[in-house]
């Protein structure tokens, strides 16, 4: 994650979370979800009791989280698929051996 002059906010992480799950970069996700967790419990930390804000932020960051466990789901799956597919390409190859094929390197 890159540096920033000032804290990010909480949407701010939520929508850097999103784009990383959403591109695949499960290691920048897992920067911004550490961030967004940590930005998380300071803000509760300086809320009062009984504060309507506590709630509201709760039930986002459920939200942000099942969100996210579906789309890393259904971008395993899909990908899954993938590799399902190149089974019988995968098995071709492994079954035609290197030493019955020589490669001219001469031009």
């Amino acid at each position: 994650m890159q540096r920033l002059d000032h804290m990010p906010s909480l949407d701010e992480l939520a929508a850097g979370l999103r784009a990383a799950i959403a591109t695949g970069q499960y290691a920048r996700a897992q920067e911004f979800s550490a961030s967004y967790a940590q930005t998380l419990v300071e803000k509760w930390r300086a809320l009062p009791l009984g504060d309507s804000e506590l709630a509201r932020s709760w039930c986002e960051a459920v939200e942000l989280v099942a969100w996210a466990r579906r789309t890393a789901l259904a971008q395993r799956a899909h990908l899954a698929a993938r590799l399902e597919a190149l089974g019988p390409v995968l098995s071709y190859l492994r079954s035609q051996s290197c030493d019955r094929h020589t490669l001219n390197m001469n031009g």
